[in-house]
């Protein structure tokens, strides 16, 4: 992706006459991503295991491996197992394209 963003900046240069106005603002929209999704998911983890788990120490990850367990469970073989696992191939695919592509 870095090499990419750095295509598409490169153009916007090219196109303003060397000036980083248009340049700037790519990057700021970027800067902007990626706060935008460290709170979701810092919040998220607030409220749900799911991603709450991550931010948990060794010691918590230990006592409370149940819940990690039975979230996994209900994750491959609850109700919407198929498609949760439709889906996590489908970004698995998508994912070896983009790392393929880099």
């Amino acid at each position: 992706m870095s090499i990419i963003i750095r295509i598409i900046t490169g153009v916007l240069q090219d196109n303003d006459n060397n000036s980083y106005d248009h340049v700037v603002i790519v990057y700021v929209i970027l800067a902007s991503g990626s706060v935008l999704v460290a709170t979701i998911l810092s919040i998220g983890s607030l409220w749900t295991v799911d991603l709450g788990h991550l931010q948990w120490t060794r010691k918590q990850g230990i006592t409370k491996g149940d819940i990690i367990n039975e979230r996994k469970e209900a994750f491959e073989f609850g109700p919407q197992g198929q498609r949760n696992k439709k889906t996590s191939m489908s970004l698995f695919v998508a994912m070896t394209i983009f790392v393929l592509g880099a």
